[in-house]
């Protein structure tokens, strides 16, 4: 699994990105996650959720 971590400003909503993207020979499957930079515990949650931790 590969994960890129980073922020960004959407129509002056900043941001918490996450990119999570794993593949095989026969997939690709990639998926975002994006939470405002207010809710960092929210995000934190739901990447730990998803990677199963």
């Amino acid at each position: 699994m590969y994960r890129l971590d980073g922020t960004d400003d959407f129509n002056g909503l900043k941001l918490l990105m996450a990119s999570l993207m794993t593949m095989n020979d026969q997939e690709i499957t990639i998926i975002e996650v994006m939470s405002s930079v207010n809710d960092a515990a929210g995000h934190t949650a739901a990447l730990k959720n998803i990677l199963g931790k």
